[in-house]
């Protein structure tokens, strides 16, 4: 038996339709599915690192066990937090279904040494197309890269639209690669959010066959 857990991406929520689609897909099979938002996912000025992982973890605790391991969907940024709970607690995860997912983000926000402040560049944010973070969220995920992707022995389906706007593709292709049970899914045309019905019957399938072997 298996459960489900939905890790959202930065400044995101579990409203969307991935999230609902991973709900209705777990009740159909009665099975449990955990469904949580970040601390302040609707402020990004006041994001903390530490309080996204934390609410990712203590999520994954409440939902699943060694006898019953969460297949996680993970979007976006959620992705990083996935591969790090799966290093830090194998027993509980059973395979991690990546949407738009990066590993190591961070690279390309702007920032400015005079500044106490980051920007991340989205279509999907309200203010000017970028979220404003804190320094510090910068700072504190960079501490916490993840240099050791060979250890994650369990399957990691990379899910990514060849025109994601946020996430170059090539993030994808590399972090399939790395990864010893990473298998890459390229959905032609499609977007960051992939959320079309054809996008989401995809995702679902490969929850499923995780779900019920």
């Amino acid at each position: 038996m298996s459960c489900g857990l939905y890790i959202p991406g930065l400044c995101s929520n579990c409203g969307g339709r991935k999230a609902m689609m991973l709900r209705g897909l777990l009740a159909r099979h009665n099975l449990p599915c955990k469904l949580y938002n970040y601390p302040n996912w609707d402020c990004s000025e006041e994001l903390r690192y530490s309080s996204m992982y934390a609410a990712a973890r203590d999520a994954l605790l409440d939902v699943a066990s060694s006898e019953r391991p969460a297949v996680v969907l993970a979007a976006s940024m959620g992705c990083h937090f996935a591969l790090r709970l799966a290093l830090g607690y194998p027993n509980l995860i059973g395979a991690i279904v990546s949407v738009g997912g990066t590993f190591n983000p961070g690279e390309n926000w702007l920032k400015e040494d005079s500044s106490d402040w980051v920007y991340v560049g989205s279509p999907y944010a309200d203010n000017d197309e970028s979220y404003k973070l804190p320094k510090m969220f910068l700072s504190d995920l960079q501490a916490n890269y993840i240099t050791n992707l060979k250890d994650i022995h369990l399957p990691v389906e990379v899910v990514h639209g060849t025109k994601d706007e946020s996430i170059g593709v090539e993030i994808a292709k590399t972090l399939a690669e790395l990864l010893p049970m990473g298998t890459l899914h390229l959905v032609e045309g499609g977007d960051h959010r992939l959320s079309t019905e054809g996008d989401l019957r995809l995702i679902e399938s490969l929850l499923e066959k995780h779900l019920l072997c």
